[in-house]
């Protein structure tokens, strides 16, 4: 009997940032469900709170440095969600140019 190797779908994704590269780790089913993580992102009504929601989510998911998270803009805060999610946010971008609704 064949046994099928599932640890090659367990994913850890290489980003980079001012030229350093980071591992951003998976989003587990548990964290998922139970921990609320993403949930409290989703949540947030206050700017504020929607920004300290994410920042808790990527130093729990990443082994980015805060003071190096703290210092992004907005949209790269987004795409490292995203990254976590298990969306790629590259392709995101590409699905908009081919579709024309790309923002310019």
């Amino acid at each position: 009997m064949k046994v099928i190797n599932l640890d090659k779908f367990k994913s850890i994704q290489k980003v980079q940032l001012n030229g350093k590269e980071y591992e951003v780790y998976g989003l587990t089913v548990d964290d998922y469900l139970n921990k609320g993580v993403i949930d409290k992102i989703d949540k947030a009504k206050a700017s504020e709170k929607k920004v300290s929601a994410m920042l808790e989510a990527l130093e729990k998911f990443t082994n980015i440095p805060k003071s190096v998270l703290v210092k992004q803009e907005f949209p790269v805060l987004s795409a490292l969600i995203m990254v976590v999610q298990g969306i790629d946010p590259t392709e995101q971008d590409d699905k908009k140019e081919a579709s024309g609704t790309e923002k310019k």
